[in-house]
């Protein structure tokens, strides 16, 4: 007579929960991978019902180059740190009061949680990194205005991919000012955040006087451009 003991694949399949949760947004987005968001936005979803049903969404946030996480007040060196998100099959964590630091890179992953406690199995996170929002095309100067006898001026823009580089700025009658030239994967023409400092001096090593100037950043076939303001 046999004796071994036989598992009910019907009642273990009862137990065994399929758990998804996804970030569908950072908002406000600055693109696919330049963001500074005040809010992480998803879906998450639960095939049980009862204690099986979904009860919520945690969120982790790692600031990679630190090695610490959020907890909701501070950031901590306990990776065991997770914040719930509000809402269920649709969800959102207000993340306004982070200070992010600008150039650092962060990654967040979204864990789906059970009423019974079941918990996702993790995947892979979203990693960004953080640029101002208040300059949505990722292409600025500061301090704007400046003082070119007292201080230089910060450049700063964003490639999404390296990329060759050209910057020239203008005076009010469209006369060359300055320009420089950098190329693809150079240390100014690679993806991320690039910045150069400029001191108000003129191709011919002049300070240049007062008033605006038009700052045009070229990439890749398209042009932005800013505004620069001298007060001496």
């Amino acid at each position: 007579h046999d004796t071994t003991p036989t598992i009910d694949k019907l009642t273990l399949n009862y137990y065994s929960v399929a758990l998804s949760s996804r970030i569908t947004e950072l908002d406000p987005s600055e693109g696919n991978y330049f963001v500074s968001p005040k809010k992480i936005i998803g879906i998450s979803s639960s095939d049980r019902s009862g204690t099986n049903a979904l009860s919520h969404t945690e969120i982790r946030i790692k600031h990679l180059k630190d090695e610490t996480y959020w907890s909701g007040t501070q950031w901590v060196s306990s990776s065991n740190t997770w914040v719930r998100a509000a809402g269920t099959e649709t969800w959102e964590l207000n993340v306004k009061n982070i200070a992010w630091i600008l150039g650092d890179e962060y990654c967040t992953q979204s864990c789906a949680v059970t009423r019974r406690g079941i918990r996702e199995t993790l995947k892979k996170g979203v990693n960004f990194i953080v640029i101002y929002t208040l300059y949505k095309s990722g292409f600025c100067n500061y301090p704007n205005p400046f003082d070119p006898n007292r201080e230089t001026t910060c450049i700063e823009y964003i490639l999404s991919r390296d990329s060759d580089v050209k910057i020239i700025i203008y005076d009010i009658n469209h006369g060359r000012v300055k320009e420089w030239n950098f190329g693809k994967g150079s240390l100014d023409g690679k993806q991320g955040i690039n910045r150069i400092y400029w001191n108000g001096k003129n191709t011919q090593g002049y300070t240049i006087a007062n008033g605006v100037y038009f700052c045009y950043l070229y990439v890749n076939g398209q042009k932005e451009m800013t505004k620069i303001l001298v007060l001496k």
